[in-house]
């Protein structure tokens, strides 16, 4: 591994090598689309991202880049008018990585902006948890759908993929220096960023699951928030929604996107076929200097 480390920087050091490539990062905007907030892109909720990685230029027209990024998604009933009572919120870091290519539409060699699209393949890991006061509970581990112990209710996975979409346009502020604006959406394969999916599990299930009387009447008060709006609503391990009662929708996966500016800086200067001939131009094509014979003086 270690050989195979340093043969890659030795490549990467070289001039001709590293003129291709760039280093590329993003800054903008996290926002999450799921059964917590309808719309595919919405910055109800918006928190910070950061990705950055290297870009190899295949052609003028056609990239292949692979990026890290880091962000945090949110949802909260709260700014729905549909399920407002529910009450439900969450927030999860979001780390991926993706890998995928570009398509310039127009020549940046030639013109100083063109629109670009791009399609990815990412693997990322989430967590969704909610916050009370100082306290923070990891929803996963409550089952609050009845994952996992529940008849076809399995358990999801934290680390899932996604096929990450984007459209944006960029600049050229030098043959060596890019900026731009995307948006990527991800289309991911899981219903349950937001730890809410299908229906909701009766109080007596969830405690029979936990044993353990406060486990389970925490894992209840997670799984049920309308109580938190109606007091006279109570959910105690007597007391149901209602067995199969709808919590969320499981005909529709969530999804996650970035909006933000991009920077990409090649990593070894490239010079145009244009500068290279004037360059030539000067070193070669300049007229000969007057050839000059001095005779040496004799002395007598």
């Amino acid at each position: 591994m270690r050989k195979l480390t340093l043969i890659f920087l030795f490549f990467l050091s070289s001039k001709s090598f590293a003129q291709n490539f760039f280093i590329t990062s993003n800054f903008g905007l996290m926002g999450y689309g799921g059964d917590l907030e309808p719309k595919a892109i919405s910055l109800n909720v918006p928190h910070s991202t950061y990705s950055f990685g290297l870009t190899y230029e295949v052609s003028r027209h056609v990239f292949i880049n692979s990026l890290y990024t880091n962000g945090m998604i949110e949802g909260n009933d709260a700014y729905s008018l549909k399920n407002r009572d529910r009450n439900l919120k969450f927030k999860s870091k979001i780390n991926e990585f993706s890998i995928g290519a570009e398509y310039d539409f127009l020549d940046l060699y030639n013109l100083p902006i063109t629109p670009f699209v791009q399609a990815n393949f990412s693997v990322f890991h989430f967590n969704p948890f909610l916050e009370e006061g100082i306290k923070k509970y990891y929803l996963r581990d409550y089952h609050t759908e009845g994952q996992g112990f529940l008849p076809n209710v399995p358990e999801y996975s934290l680390t899932q993929f996604a096929v990450p979409l984007g459209v944006g346009f960029k600049i050229a502020l030098s043959e060596n220096i890019k900026a731009g604006l995307l948006l990527s959406v991800r289309k991911t394969f899981t219903d349950y960023l937001d730890d809410c999916s299908t229906n909701y599990v009766d109080s007596i299930s969830l405690h029979k699951f936990f044993k353990d009387p406060k486990q389970g009447d925490l894992a209840t008060h997670l799984a049920f928030r309308k109580n938190l709006l109606n007091k006279d609503l109570y959910y105690s391990a007597a007391v149901s929604p209602g067995i199969n009662s709808k919590r969320g929708d499981p005909t529709n996966n969530d999804n996650f996107f970035t909006l933000g500016l991009t920077l990409s800086i090649r990593l070894g200067k490239k010079y145009s076929e244009e500068m290279d001939f004037e360059k030539y131009n000067k070193v070669n094509v300049s007229c000969p200097k007057k050839n000059t014979f001095v005779v040496p003086k004799i002395k007598p």
